[in-house]
């Protein structure tokens, strides 16, 4: 067990190490937004599992992604300040993981019977279509991927997803953008587990 000085001296010097990341990475430094995000992924993944658990767990990825891609969308207009930028972050996941507990219960049978929990698929099967997914979305026109990511990882209305859109759609042509950035999206998976299928 380290002596309390060392341990509160190697406290100090990763908190002055996230801020430098934090300094430059509001001032457009992408290595370093990277470096801060991988810093704080632990983190963000324990209050996750904190505040969705049970009916819940199966959102507990689409939540994350949602919360750091809003910290990519956001960029330099992130608190500078690395405590601000702390609560900040804290908030957002804590306000999407609230969001995803209103949608849970809006659901009607959403909820399982007595204190059964549905049971989880295979974790590595699931990880390597995450991961299939997420290479095959980077692929997609930007119109198309972010529809998608509204829809799955935000869980936003076609109307919400309109309003957001640059420019604005109405519902209807959200539904016609999603459906066929779901075609393709089909066609890139199916390339995608041949090609790596084959390794």
């Amino acid at each position: 067990m380290p002596f309390p000085e060392t341990d509160a001296l190697g406290q100090d010097a990763q908190r002055a190490n996230m801020e430098r990341l934090l300094r430059l990475a509001v001032g457009g430094d992408q290595q370093a937004r990277d470096q801060l995000l991988v810093a704080f992924l632990p983190r963000l993944r324990k209050q996750v599992q904190y505040w969705l658990n049970g009916p819940c767990r199966g959102a507990q990825s689409d939540v994350l992604q949602s919360v750091l891609r809003r910290f990519l969308e956001k960029g330099p207009a992130v608190p500078p300040s690395y405590d601000d930028f702390c609560k900040w972050i804290s908030a957002v996941l804590r306000n999407r993981c609230r969001d995803e507990w209103r949608r849970l219960l809006k659901r009607p049978g959403a909820l399982p019977e007595g204190d059964g929990i549905p049971a989880r698929p295979d974790t590595e099967q699931r990880d390597r279509l995450a991961v299939l997914v997420w290479l095959a979305l980077q692929q997609l026109p930007d119109h198309y991927r972010r529809v998608l990511e509204y829809t799955w990882y935000d869980r936003m209305s076609s109307r919400e997803i309109g309003a957001a859109m640059e420019p604005c759609l109405s519902a209807g042509a959200v539904g016609v953008l999603r459906h066929r950035a779901l075609k393709k999206l089909k066609k890139l998976l199916t390339l995608l587990e041949d090609r790596h299928g084959n390794e």
